[in-house]
């Protein structure tokens, strides 16, 4: 990778951080999600397996809205990389398939999101910045 007319290794731990902030900074310029949200939308449904709300208009698999509360994921931008199941220590997230959303057809659906210690580290990971934590 080059900056300017400087080589970069992307190799190696530097490397992959580099790598992981042009992703951000790519993505970062698209829609994130609302942090005033709660404020904004009325709670549509409920997640029939996990119970948390689903915020907004719910009509799958095009429009999807914001899931949970204390965890929201937007999954109409989440492109389900993966990055919050990676780094949550309390396995908040669980994967579910939406064949044919736009964005991604897998999302990380925050199941328990009552675990979460509020680390914040699912919200700096996301690269498309599709989750929001409310402190309690």
């Amino acid at each position: 990778m080059y900056i300017g007319s400087t080589r970069i290794s992307t190799n190696g731990k530097l490397g992959r951080n580099l790598r992981k902030l042009i992703k951000k900074r790519k993505y970062r310029e698209m829609a994130t999600i609302d942090p005033d949200f709660a404020d904004k939308l009325e709670v549509t449904s409920t997640h029939p397996e996990w119970g948390y709300k689903i915020w907004g208009e719910y009509n799958p698999p095009m429009k999807l809205s914001i899931h949970g509360h204390r965890v929201a994921v937007d999954f109409d931008i989440c492109i389900g990389d993966g990055a919050c199941v990676d780094v949550c220590p309390e396995d908040v997230f669980e994967w579910v398939e939406f064949e044919g959303h736009p964005a991604s057809t897998k999302k990380a659906a925050p199941a328990r999101e009552d675990d979460c210690i509020e680390c914040l580290a699912c919200e700096d990971d996301c690269p498309v910045v599709a989750i929001k934590i409310i402190p309690m």
